[in-house]
């Protein structure tokens, strides 16, 4: 991504989160790990995807989740009774090693006001990696997430947890558990 034009990708985002489903939510989430990517405005790499993972995940979707359309996610899987959504992405290239804290930040900043609900970091596939609970809304459309965010090899890794009620979300956390492990960094 060239010229990347931070103003300009929050704009977008809020206005795609006023006429926000949950089926679309996800597509601005993908939005708001690439805001978080790209928080150094010197660099002007280009974005990859990552290879550099096993995805175990597609031989053992519980019954309740089906995969859905990633639209520029590595995979994505939706909860048919919650409606929350899992997600997973990478973006690759020549970092400059941001910090965990810098990387999340960004991300939340880009959200307006959200209300972080925990916030700590942990040991995930032998990486350190920082965790999110949030809630966020815009013009009154709130979500709830889990975010898991990790560096490895120039890549950055992101899985999402995206519900429409702290209920949901506390419901699906076991399977984001189990679905981020099932992916497996290299």
């Amino acid at each position: 991504m060239r010229g990347f034009n931070l103003g300009a990708v929050i704009r977008l985002i809020t206005g795609l989160f006023r006429s926000l489903t949950m089926k679309h939510f996800f597509y601005i989430l993908i939005l708001f790990i690439l805001v978080a990517c790209s928080s150094n405005s010197n660099d002007r790499g280009v974005y990859k995807k990552s290879t550099q993972y096993v995805n175990l995940l597609d031989k053992s979707i519980p019954v309740v989740w089906r995969k859905i359309n990633s639209e520029g996610a590595d995979y994505a899987l939706e909860n048919k009774v919650t409606g929350s959504i899992f997600v997973f992405t990478s973006a690759c290239r020549n970092y400059d090693q941001s910090s965990l804290t810098n990387l999340t930040s960004s991300m939340l900043s880009s959200l307006g006001r959200p209300t972080v609900l925990e916030k700590r970091k942990l040991n995930h596939q032998g990486r350190e990696s920082e965790i999110i609970k949030f809630q966020a809304s815009v013009d009154g459309i709130t979500r709830y997430l889990y975010t898991l965010t990790l560096q490895k090899n120039d890549c950055i890794y992101d899985y999402a947890l995206i519900a429409t009620s702290l209920k949901n979300l506390d419901i699906d956390l076991e399977d984001f558990i189990r679905f981020s492990n099932a992916i497996v960094l290299k």
